[in-house]
């Protein structure tokens, strides 16, 4: 039985929670956020005990970390998690940039502890059936993705990491981050990329941006995500190759649930291969719990997770390149 201590009391109460009371191989020994007055209320209703995150990494019991905090604490969490020899299973993005990324990892590295990021995407059941598709497909040619949306933050004029830059966060690092990931997951690595800012807010909001990616392989795709588009189209993947195409696709509202993937296949009408799926609740809530299973077997098995700290890093330098393209109006190389 695995203690974990779990920090952070918004997506981290509402789905690492439930990821790990699910884990019959782990424990929640208690709960951190960042209002500690507040934090200990929250930790009662929910039926656990208030600690401190230094507490946590006193504690003998506690092996691993659940961390769901803004980017830019994160890094300096996961460096004294690892310090303490606590394994780490956090959100995306690592952190506020890509230094705070890569001394995170290399803090990982060093402890020899196992490491875990959240970017689920590939454990939702129509992108996997999609990505061993793509090779009946043929030869790549393009891709275009569009994940257009009005989030909360934006929706109620709030200034906070997901929408500020500055603070790490925006629309970038909110939700491209999980697509850089993805992306890279079904076509290889992006060489290079080019991009502008949408959404005419001031130089500290982002809204969103009009990316042009092109992968290693010479496929080029098109990505369009703003997170203050109301009321939005969704999200919506295309993908084209020699032999045919496929669609990824999600109107529902839900993050995880109500993708519908169909494909066409040499000349073929388009038919649907996964339907979009069902269920209560936040539909992010049954992926987070795959990963957290996928974790918990890494650290019984002694094996590194993936994705970890290491795509952690990756998505963090495609997130920096692609601001950097933003903020120059140049078309910037990823290494």
């Amino acid at each position: 039985m695995m203690g974990v201590g779990l920090v952070g009391l918004g997506f981290g109460a509402s789905a690492h929670l439930p990821a790990w009371r699910a884990e019959r191989r782990a424990r929640v020994l208690g709960l951190c956020g960042g209002d500690p007055e507040r934090s200990r209320v929250r930790a009662a209703e929910l039926g656990y005990p208030h600690l401190s995150f230094q507490e946590m990494l006193n504690r003998s019991d506690i092996k691993a970390l659940s961390l769901c905090v803004p980017p830019s604490l994160q890094s300096e969490m996961i460096r004294a998690g690892a310090a303490a020899g606590k394994h780490i299973f956090c959100e995306k993005p690592v952190g506020s940039n890509v230094a705070q990324a890569k001394a995170a990892l290399l803090a990982a590295e060093s402890a020899k502890i196992v490491h875990g990021v959240d970017l689920f995407f590939p454990k939702i059941p129509a992108w996997a059936q999609a990505r061993r598709t793509l090779e009946e497909l043929g030869t790549p040619r393009h891709a275009h993705l569009s994940w257009l949306l009005q989030t909360r933050a934006f929706r109620e004029g709030g200034s906070d990491w997901k929408t500020r830059p500055d603070l790490g966060g925006g629309t970038l690092a909110n939700f491209a981050s999980h697509s850089f990931h993805y992306l890279e997951w079904l076509f290889g690595p992006i060489a290079s990329l080019i991009g502008r800012q949408s959404g005419g807010h001031g130089p500290d909001v982002q809204g969103g941006a009009h990316l042009l990616l092109v992968f290693r392989s010479g496929m080029t795709a098109s990505f369009d995500v703003a997170a203050d588009a109301y009321p939005g189209s969704g999200h919506r993947l295309e993908f084209y190759g020699s032999q045919g195409g496929l669609t990824l696709s999600n109107n529902s509202g839900d993050f995880a649930r109500g993708f519908q993937l169909h494909v066409s296949k040499n000349g073929e009408p388009a038919t649907c291969l996964v339907g979009p799926t069902s269920g209560q609740g936040d539909g992010r809530c049954p992926m987070v719990a795959k990963m957290v299973t996928d974790f918990v077997d890494c650290v019984v098995e002694g094996k590194p997770m993936n994705p970890g700290l290491n795509e952690g890093l990756r998505v963090q330098e495609l997130i920096e390149a692609a601001a950097r393209s933003i903020a120059e109006g140049t078309e910037v190389k990823v290494a």
